[in-house]
């Protein structure tokens, strides 16, 4: 039996992992994350690998974020 895969774009690719989409397009074109090429320009990338790299980047990626808006700068 198949499991069923929930495959999400960057932007909730980002929201999942806790990071920026810019970062999940890094990562994606560096080959550190796991991705598949829908287009010339959009990816698409398993939910679950975007929960592992949550866990991985741990607690403090969230405070980045949350400093980078405070600030004001464009994309999280």
């Amino acid at each position: 039996m198949s499991e069923k895969i929930d495959w999400l774009n960057v932007t909730e690719a980002a929201t999942v992992a806790g990071c920026t989409s810019g970062w999940i397009r890094l990562l994606l074109r560096n080959g550190k994350l796991a991705g598949w090429r829908a287009g010339q320009r959009a990816w698409l990338v398993r939910k679950s690998d975007c929960a592992a790299l949550r866990q991985s980047l741990g607690p403090l990626s969230n405070l980045h974020k949350a400093r980078r808006k405070a600030k004001g700068c464009a994309n999280g």
